[in-house]
């Protein structure tokens, strides 16, 4: 029996390759994302200090409360609507004029919230110019529409745009910030290269996949919020022990602490990291599949959960046996809190993308299944705030590391029990 290559069996199968494809682009894209700023972390944390560092950090994760809500589960629901409607350029351009319209309307919203939060809480008023351009930076993300272009599974010409813009803007980091006094710059580079991004983003959609001014009609806007809701909800309550993590540890310690476990999570970050191309290529296909066969379906996501489940549980080997030199990396400082925070963190890139697959690929994509999707979310979310309410004020950078741990796993195990019992098999 002739034994066919790799290579011819990609030719035989464009949807492998074009799912190939994509993940290769998405992982430009989170290298973007997550190694650029590995690469700057360095150079802030020597020029600007942990302490100042940690203040960024802590303004990032107030804002990214407000992005939640601008973004209402589009990047999942909204992927979708666009995966349904792929050959109908009228369709499209009715769908990305909702969702603009959608996201434009929560952002003044926000900003309205923001405003009267800055002028009555001191901590915020003192530093108001850093938080208004954190938020310039979030409003740059309604025109960057990659749930269009992960729907219509073309990633190349965003992820390039995204490639090309945030590297320039990389690089004027070690250009004009230079001093401490220079931490501002930081905001002022990531708002800049967000509008620019969005802006580029949106003349490709309207070049290359025919998208034509259309005024949204309250139908379809409807229509998007009420598919988005469970989404939106559960994003939420991601939040709660994701992004909440940071702010509460800034509430309860300092900008030094909160320094030191944010260069700590950005590492565990960048290995979370590489779950997310694969979660993102593979999602408009399940999508297909689960309509065309269920069994189809979960044959696809049983091999991804094999493949994924052995290089992943090698990054977080990785992670746990090198923290220090990749702590030493970062800061060049051999900081013992963070190296511990590290090796408490190490099995997030494993646990994240086995629970990306029960819960994103299988409980969204199968009727009757998405409520428990969103109350195992939910029940994770209320689980987080409480256990880091009582070990924070005591244990500090710790106490929030080990908090993230004990949530993702409760997580897991919540996405995993349903499916089980419904009697579908993934390993």
């Amino acid at each position: 029996m002739k034994i066919k290559s790799p290579i011819s069996i990609l030719r035989q199968k464009p949807e492998i390759r074009k799912i190939a494809s994509n993940i290769g682009y998405l992982s430009m894209q989170q290298a973007v994302n997550y190694v650029l700023p590995l690469i700057t972390v360095p150079y802030l944390v020597n020029t600007i200090g942990t302490e100042r560092y940690g203040l960024l950090s802590f303004a990032t994760a107030f804002v990214c409360y407000f992005q939640v809500i601008i973004d209402y589960g589009f990047n999942f629901s909204a992927v979708q609507a666009i995966s349904s409607h792929r050959a109908d350029p009228r369709h499209l351009s009715n769908i990305f004029f909702s969702v603009t319209i959608i996201k434009l309307f929560f952002a003044c919203v926000c900003f309205g919230i923001m405003f009267v939060m800055i002028l009555i809480i001191p901590q915020f008023h003192k530093d108001s110019s850093l938080y208004f351009w954190s938020y310039a930076a979030t409003v740059g993300t309604i025109f960057f529409p990659i749930w269009f272009f992960q729907g219509v599974e073309e990633m190349k010409y965003i992820t390039i745009l995204n490639f090309i813009l945030k590297g320039g803007i990389t690089a004027f980091f070690f250009v004009f910030i230079r001093k401490p006094a220079d931490y501002m710059w930081v905001v002022y580079l990531n708002a800049t290269g967000a509008l620019l991004v969005g802006a580029l983003s949106v003349a490709t959609l309207f070049i290359k996949f025919r998208i034509t001014f259309v005024v949204p009609n309250h139908v379809t806007i409807l229509e998007l919020l009420r598919n988005g809701l469970r989404i939106f909800i559960s994003q939420i309550a991601v939040t709660l022990f994701t992004n909440t993590n940071t702010f509460i540890l800034g509430i309860f310690t300092n900008n030094l602490t909160v320094g030191t476990y944010a260069v700590s999570e950005k590492i565990i970050r960048a290995g979370v990291a590489l779950c997310v191309p694969i979660s993102n290529a593979i999602y408009p296909r399940t999508i297909l599949l689960f309509k065309e066969s269920r069994e189809r379906a979960l044959s696809f996501l049983r091999k991804v959960l094999f493949s994924g489940s052995v290089l992943f549980s090698c990054v977080s080997i990785l992670l746990f046996l090198f923290a220090e030199p990749l702590v030493v990396l970062v800061t060049g400082t051999n900081n013992i809190t963070a190296v511990i925070l590290i090796r408490i963190l190490s099995i997030l890139p494993l646990s994240v993308f086995i629970d990306n697959i029960y819960g994103m690929q299988v409980l969204l994509n199968i009727g009757g299944m998405q409520q428990h999707f969103l109350r195992a979310t939910i029940v994770s979310g209320l689980f987080s705030i409480i256990i880091q309410l009582f070990l924070v004020p005591h244990f500090g950078a710790v106490g929030t590391a080990s908090s993230f741990l004990l949530t993702e796993l409760l997580i897991l195990t919540l996405y995993i029990i349903p499916v089980r019992r419904a009697g579908f098999k993934l390993p």
